[in-house]
């Protein structure tokens, strides 16, 4: 009879060999576990890979140029008639020195002099002109009629286009065109002339005044837009329209950018603004979600997270946002997805965070409540750190530039100038209207400068 020799696995007893055999399937898959993702947790790995990799082909991507005019905005600003006085006054010239103008009237000689004041902007024109700008312009009058001179006061009224002047992507100029003034009404208070002078007084002070008007002021800038000053500067804002509104007395100015917003979010403009305030924002949230794409696709906004949900170059999250959406009672939702594409649990977890808005400090501010998963797929132990991620340094980014893409405040105004501006109130709508900001020009002060 043959004998086994005494190390062979044929010479253990048959107990032996079965617990032999349960301890080196177990030895195998954990030398499975430590050699990363192998057999079926291999494919599943490469899966999720993929499909990260895939998700950052378009990111952030930016367009060539802005949409043309006739495109849904995603972003709108509405001034009212006294914002746009504000911006005037601060760069129109308040001293204008009088004018005056003579002539002879069947041998008399007759002449008037205007000592005009800054004239005042009324929103909507008049004889069919929608793109005009309706004004007055009040004056001290003097009138000599054959040296005897007679003090009174007029106004003159008279409209002008708005003129917007597109610099390509780099910024939208607009000038109120006095030049192109037509005046279209003169109204004296002066007593002590004789009727038969009065015709000739009229046509003098019409000249003196459409003088004042086209060569002292001419094409006024009222001020430039430009884009939000945020990452590498590849982010570009641009002025459309202006959509002049006479029943609100708004000037609405559609903005385009160069984002591309996959679903192409809009908002639906509104020319209302509440009792007293100057400007109002209004912000389709798909252009905030396309903007922190953009921050992430530039590395303004990190990546790789460690499971504190901390930033980290090595860790072994990574993350994309998936949408940005206006939610009930004023929250702005935003979805957000964990990547684990290595290291033997590979999978995703898709999170929700509510972001809640209020103002402070002048400005509208954010902040992150409820994070919780609503979707996973094969991702180990990546669910128990979730709860980590509602003070997550990610998410402290995406409110930081949620914040400053809301809080717009890049009125350029000639002479190095700036609107301070403060927040007085907020609207989010689910429906087409999305996120409206509404502000007030506290002061026109000198522009921070670098």
């Amino acid at each position: 009879m043959k004998t086994a020799p005494p190390h062979s696995l044929e010479a253990l007893p048959p107990q032996r060999l079965v617990r032999f055999c349960q301890l080196t399937a177990a030895f195998a898959m954990v030398a499975g576990l430590f050699s990363g993702c192998n057999l079926t947790q291999n494919s599943d790995c490469v899966s999720h890979s993929s499909n990260y990799e895939a998700s950052l082909i378009d990111e952030g991507a930016l367009a060539a140029e802005a949409p043309p005019e006739g495109v849904p905005y995603p972003m709108a600003i509405v001034l009212s008639q006294d914002a746009v006085n504000k911006l005037f006054a601060a760069v129109a010239n308040a001293d204008v020195p009088p004018l005056t103008i003579g002539d002879t009237i069947g041998g008399v000689p007759l002449s008037v002099t205007l000592d005009a004041q800054l004239p005042l902007i009324q929103v909507g024109g008049v004889n069919g002109c929608l793109t005009c700008l309706f004004s007055s312009m009040g004056f001290g009058l003097s009138v000599n009629v054959a040296g005897v001179a007679v003090g009174g006061t007029g106004a003159a009224a008279f409209q002008f286009p708005l003129f917007v002047q597109d610099n390509g992507l780099e910024s939208t100029s607009f000038f109120a065109q006095l030049a192109q003034s037509e005046v279209v009404g003169i109204d004296l208070q002066i007593d002590g002339i004789p009727s038969a002078y009065m015709a000739p007084v009229n046509g003098l002070v019409t000249m003196a005044a459409n003088a004042i008007i086209t060569n002292e002021y001419g094409d006024t800038k009222l001020f430039d837009l430009n884009a939000w000053e945020v990452g590498d500067g590849d982010v570009k804002l641009v002025g459309r329209g202006p959509h002049i509104d006479a029943a609100q007395r708004t000037i609405v100015i559609g903005m385009q950018s160069n984002l591309v917003r996959p679903e192409n979010g809009s908002i639906q403009w509104n020319p209302a603004l509440p009792e007293g305030a100057d400007i109002g924002l209004q912000i389709a949230p798909e252009l905030i979600e396309s903007l922190i794409r953009r921050m992430m696709h530039e590395d303004h906004i990190p990546r790789s997270y460690d499971e504190s949900g901390q930033a980290n170059s090595m860790g072994s999250e990574q993350v994309t946002l998936n949408t940005m959406r206006a939610g009930e009672n004023e929250l702005l939702t935003t979805s957000f997805r964990l990547w684990r594409t290595s290291g033997g649990f590979c999978g995703f977890a898709d999170l929700q965070a509510n972001l809640g808005l209020s103002i402070s400090d002048k400005k509208l501010r954010f902040a992150a409540q409820n994070v919780k998963i609503t979707d996973s797929a094969g991702v180990g132990n990546l669910l128990q750190y979730a709860s980590n991620w509602g003070g997550s340094e990610f998410l402290s980014n995406v409110i930081d530039y949620s914040e400053i893409t809301v809080n717009y405040n890049e009125f350029v105004i000639p002479g190095g100038k700036k609107a301070d501006m403060s927040a007085e109130s907020f609207r989010l709508d689910l429906g087409s209207e999305g996120l409206s900001l509404f502000l007030n020009i506290e002061a026109i002060v000198d522009a921070v400068t670098n």
